[in-house]
């Protein structure tokens, strides 16, 4: 609880210079109970969102939510409109306050965003915290079920980059590979989730802790040091938070390096709509109210994108602190994977087919199990019909 409610959940410098935070973990490392589907997922995820609306309660001090949406001036000239933005540590955030991409465009729009760093950035959403967050889209039915706003997936920052990785001493080249071994996972959402797609569909197992293929142990920190220690077969892990443990060759990638992304967009057929990973969602009741404020604020999203897009090497090199890399041949290693791999969308707009492949891995997320089979389908907003 220490943890949770230590995290920044009001306003924050707008440069956060931390790494790269992830959604709370439903269990602790070592945990090997019973499947989290079902009740217990819905009951784990409304735990922790539970613990957290506490500390959000407790930093917010019971007094009233800045001013939210369209509006007139207020009466000393400041800018009524605020936006409340949630989202975890990123680079793409950092360039667009340091570029002054950020205040240009505020001046512009005669808008503030108010930034914040939350634990887990869907809480402040549940919690009415935050009007747009930055989250997995996978997670986003499991959270919008604990709460009683409406999210909209309004658009998208990458596809899945995760990958999975174990000892360079091993033969295994696949997750069939590993079966019954411990699989070291962040947390059991996201990547988690779509690796469960991927598992099921390559090899007809069941990626799930407790389901008899394999058991996991769940860290909020390094996932790849686990399986350095030997206290896992594998890992679900971001590259860029593995940098020094793929460039020596110290762990390497199942599947031929490839992306949880690439991989499902294989096997799935997808084509050009590869899955979403990171996704940003606005509340339906603002977004209705602000459609114009919310399309603006895609297009600075865009302004970000685009800066990664043109030369990942010269962000990575900005923010080393972002991409777990402490020296210039790890910059140059990442910039090299990041050129052969990249994750970050091209586009911040959601295509038709990029929102239809999205509910069908929904849809066979439930006919698997491993998120409630009652939960709905969240809005999602298509480029050219808002």
């Amino acid at each position: 609880m220490a943890d949770l409610c230590g995290a920044p959940l009001g306003p924050v410098s707008r440069a956060t210079r931390l790494r790269r935070d992830v959604v709370p973990t439903v269990g602790a490392v070592g945990a090997a109970a019973s499947p989290p589907t079902g009740r217990r997922r819905r009951a784990l995820v409304g735990a922790a969102i539970a613990a957290a609306l506490a500390c959000l309660a407790a930093a917010c001090g019971g007094g009233a939510a800045p001013r939210s949406g369209s509006g007139d001036d207020t009466a000393d000239g400041d800018a009524a409109v605020v936006v409340r933005f949630a989202l975890v540590p990123t680079a793409t955030w950092n360039w667009l306050v340091d570029s002054g991409e950020l205040e240009a465009w505020e001046n512009r729009h005669g808008v503030r965003v108010e930034a914040s760093n939350p634990y887990a950035p869907f809480t402040a959403f549940v919690s009415g915290h935050a009007d747009i967050v930055l989250v997995p889209a996978l997670d986003v039915p499991s959270f919008a079920d604990s709460g009683e706003r409406t999210p909209v997936v309004v658009g998208k920052h990458s596809t899945d980059r995760s990958v999975v990785l174990t000892r360079r001493t091993t033969q295994a080249d696949d997750l069939s590979d590993v079966v019954e071994e411990r699989i070291a996972v962040r947390n059991e959402l996201g990547s988690t989730l779509l690796w469960g797609l991927i598992a099921a569909q390559a090899h007809s197992l069941e990626l799930r802790d407790g389901s008899g293929d394999f058991d996991f142990v769940v860290s909020s920190f390094d996932v790849a040091d686990v399986v350095e220690r030997g206290e896992a077969a594998a890992c679900i892990c971001f590259p860029d938070q593995s940098v020094a443990e793929l460039s020596t060759g110290m762990l390497h990638t199942l599947y031929g390096g490839q992306s949880a992304g690439q991989m499902y967009t294989h096997l799935a057929g997808l084509g050009d709509a590869e899955p979403l990973d990171e996704v940003l969602v606005a509340e339906a009741g603002w977004l209705a109210e602000n459609p114009g404020l919310a399309d603006a604020f895609l297009d600075l999203w865009q302004r970000g994108l685009d800066a990664w897009n043109r030369d990942p090497r010269s962000v990575i090199g900005q923010y080393p602190q972002m991409f777990s890399v402490e020296s210039d041949e790890q910059i140059a290693w990442l910039a090299d994977y990041v050129s052969g791999r990249n994750w970050a969308a091209e586009s911040v707009r959601i295509t038709e087919a990029e929102r239809d492949q999205y509910l069908r891995s929904l849809g066979r997320l439930r006919d698997l199990g491993l998120i409630d089979a009652d939960l709905g389908d969240p809005g999602v907003a298509v480029e050219g019909r808002r």
